[in-house]
């Protein structure tokens, strides 16, 4: 009997170890509640939705895109799709390059849309340290090559630099826009 409560003695700490033992928050031992955690708040229900309707009507050119990049399949780096940004939702978003892709059709050439997305991808490069590269649906579809080859460029110089999401640069547009949209063949 004697020996049994040595036995059982010795697996528990007794309470001089104990105050050695990480707390439960990873912090030391009695800083629990001293330090607020860090989560993220909740997406709003609309916004959840509007994703999820995003998610559902990728066009051909995101899937296409999607498969390609998906469970670290391009570069190692891993993306998410349909990813929200402040009041923004990205495309796709590799948060490791603090880079956003964005696919844009046919509805992107007007000269308010082109307007518009600058100064989105603008604003992401200043608030949020995000760079945007644009690529035409078109392009991902019909020259696949060319388009992960850009990619996989703008990744890696991403990937190496240490403050990746630090230097202000020139947001990009999908190539042939807006300069030469009038002598490109048509986007869709």
């Amino acid at each position: 009997m004697r020996n049994d409560r040595l036995a059982k003695k010795a697996r528990m700490p007794d309470t001089s170890q104990r105050s050695l033992l990480p707390s439960p928050g990873g912090g030391r031992a009695g800083d629990e509640g001293t330090r607020p955690l860090r989560r993220k708040p909740p997406l709003p229900h609309s916004l959840k939705e509007r994703i999820r309707e995003l998610r559902s009507r990728g066009t051909d050119a995101e899937k296409t895109m999607w498969h390609l990049l998906r469970n670290r399949g391009f570069h190692g780096a891993k993306f998410r799709r349909q990813h929200p940004i402040g009041p923004f939702v990205l495309d796709f978003y590799c948060e490791q390059a603090r880079l956003g892709i964005e696919l844009d059709g046919s509805s992107h050439t007007g000269l308010e849309q082109i307007l518009s997305d600058t100064t989105r991808s603008r604003l992401l490069q200043e608030q949020y340290g995000i760079r945007v590269i644009r690529f035409w649906n078109n392009d991902v579809l019909r020259e696949t090559d060319t388009v992960l080859n850009r990619l996989w460029t703008v990744l890696a110089s991403r990937l190496a630099s240490p403050g990746a999401g630090s230097g202000a640069s020139t947001p990009e547009l999908p190539s042939g826009s807006p300069e030469t949209l009038g002598t490109t063949s048509s986007r869709s």
